[in-house]
């Protein structure tokens, strides 16, 4: 089985092909040519998992519209229409989309209601819905994952990657609302694992992909102070969403994952480093 993944920059994308076997990445600014490139005629079936999106770091940074609607949603619309055309033969879409659009739900179930609040949001619900109708229509089995708050590898984006940069280069970081803010955390590895089980599962149309644990960011400075590292923060004010934790019954009973990775240890881990 090929595994395609959309999106070289992404976290997750390295991670994925780290563990999945026959792995091929691909850049979403190059991807009608890499795409092209690949032997179809040898490939009986194929799984396509599609991570690209505007880079992490420009997530709010709408200031170049056309360059952001092509990153968020036109470049999902290039790959479904790549594989309607060439009538490629593919076992299972995945398309990775946010715990954002669910909005300001405390509790977040898949069958809620979404309600995102930004144009991030927003854009990743337009996929979500775009993938559906698609694949609907084409008789293609698909799952739509949204994930929480991911930390760990290659993160550079996450307030947990953050804080440790900070202690680690002894600087000030602002800080949303003095970190009141409740999220819900999920390693890296925990949500690779939860994908290879997704891409075994049929008839799984959204799965919350998260810890179903929240902790506020004050909570986490204040065990980081009590395990001798202070860091320097400015507060600002921002409208933000108060509180956001999944509930992830369903992944837990498909991926049977009942030992997440601890956020704690893994603070302690990176600091030590």
């Amino acid at each position: 089985m090929l595994n395609i993944i959309i999106g070289k920059r992404s976290n997750l994308s390295k991670h994925l092909a780290n563990a999945l076997d026959n792995c091929l990445l691909i850049s979403s600014n190059s991807l009608e040519n890499e795409l092209s490139q690949i032997n179809w005629e040898g490939v009986e079936k194929a799984n396509l998992i599609m991570n690209q999106f505007q880079p992490s770091f420009r997530l709010n940074d709408a200031s170049l519209p056309i360059d952001y609607i092509n990153n968020s949603i036109l470049t999902t619309a290039r790959v479904l229409e790549f594989v309607k055309i060439n009538n490629t033969k593919f076992n299972k879409i995945i398309y990775t989309s946010s715990s954002s659009v669910y909005g300001q739900n405390k509790l977040c179930t898949e069958s809620d209601i979404q309600m995102p609040i930004s144009l991030y949001a927003s854009l990743k619900l337009a996929n979500e819905y775009l993938v559906s109708r698609f694949c609907s229509d084409e008789k293609i089995d698909f799952t739509v994952t949204r994930i929480f708050n991911i930390y760990g590898g290659h993160d550079q984006f996450s307030i947990i990657s953050k804080l440790i940069n900070a202690i680690n280069n002894n600087i000030e970081i602002d800080l949303v609302n003095n970190g009141n803010a409740i999220r819900d955390f999920i390693y890296i590895d925990d949500v690779v694992k939860a994908y290879k089980v997704v891409l075994t599962c049929s008839n799984l149309p959204t799965i919350n992909i998260a810890s179903g644990v929240g902790t506020s960011v004050n909570s986490i400075l204040i065990f980081l102070n009590k395990s001798g590292f202070k860091v320097k923060f400015n507060s600002i004010k921002k409208d933000e969403i108060g509180i956001s934790i999944a509930d992830n019954s369903k992944l837990m009973e498909l991926c049977e994952l009942y030992d997440f990775h601890s956020l704690e240890d893994y603070l302690l881990e990176s600091l030590k480093k």
